[in-house]
């Protein structure tokens, strides 16, 4: 009778832990790889270009801070040298990157809930192996989707 009302109590926490884990986590982030890559394709026009120079502006006397500031006193200064920029991770790496932080996410969280909901291994197998898929196609599609949404818009 205690388990079932712990169960009772404990649903709607382990309902949101689902579908936190296996629909809202693999949208917001295969959104986040589209956001990324505006930015990868950005920092690229930005490093690629002679903004400073083509306009005549002297370098060494723009605040520190700046991005364009030479050897100001900043990180940001040092982010879009070339060198440090060919060192950052492109766009298709960090989709690898999230693509395994969905899939770690989703077999950490449904161990976690098929251990509160039921100590049972078996249950965590079957629901690994619902969840997991559903992840996946979530996170896939949301980077197809938003893509596509982001090259509409001219964005890259």
């Amino acid at each position: 009778k205690v388990n079932k009302i712990m169960r009772d109590l404990i649903a709607e926490i382990t309902s949101t832990m689902i579908t936190m884990s296996t629909l809202i986590a693999p949208v917001v982030l295969g959104i986040t790889t589209a956001l990324q890559k505006i930015v990868m394709v950005t920092l690229a026009s930005i490093v690629g270009s002679s903004i400073t120079s083509d306009s005549g502006l002297d370098q060494s006397t723009l605040p520190a801070g700046t991005p364009f500031s030479g050897s100001g006193g900043s990180a940001t200064g040092n982010l879009l040298k070339p060198d440090a920029f060919a060192s950052m991770v492109t766009p298709l790496q960090f989709l690898l990157i999230v693509g395994c932080y969905v899939i770690e996410l989703v077999i950490i969280m449904t161990y976690y809930v098929s251990k509160v909901q039921e100590d049972n291994d078996v249950l965590f197998r079957l629901s690994l192996a619902r969840m997991l898929p559903t992840a996946i196609l979530a996170f896939l599609a949301s980077v197809i989707v938003s893509n596509i949404v982001i090259s509409g818009f001219g964005g890259g």
